[in-house]
């Protein structure tokens, strides 16, 4: 089916192509053995299921219809002085987020520090040349 894509994809401006036609066909092939693996597979899972898993199956189809992703974002803890802090309202989290994600500007004290004292170089450094130059870039 991907490689019937890619030459339809490559004939998109002819329309009268036998490729497209093919495409369509291959691609409903696909799907239809898509949807008969799954539904195969989850009666084989459910003949198979023991008692833990009956609750999961419960699960499954009791659960909203979705992509699976998680819409909420579960409860946050943060360490404030040694004290640990959990937010599980969402003006909690978001100011939590905030705080993390965009700290606060430092102070102008924190910023003034007493000049750092470097070793002396271990070997002076040569003035580059122009030739030197030359000569790496050739």
């Amino acid at each position: 089916m991907q490689k019937l894509g890619r030459k339809a994809s490559k004939y998109r401006n002819w329309l009268e192509h036998t490729v497209h036609a093919e495409f369509k066909t291959m691609r409903n092939k696909y799907d239809k053995a898509i949807k008969y693996n799954k539904c195969h597979h989850w009666c084989d899972w459910l003949e198979k299921a023991l008692d833990p898993n009956l609750w999961a199956a419960n699960k499954y189809i009791t659960a909203m219809a979705s992509d699976g992703g998680k819409t909420r974002i579960p409860n946050l803890k943060v360490s404030i002085n040694g004290q640990e802090k959990v937010a599980s309202m969402n003006k909690d989290k978001a100011d939590m987020l905030a705080r993390v994600f965009f700290p606060s500007k430092p102070s102008a004290e924190v910023t003034t520090q007493a000049p750092t004292e470097y070793p002396p170089p271990a070997c002076s450094a040569h003035k580059i040349t122009r030739d030197q130059i030359r000569r790496q870039l050739k």
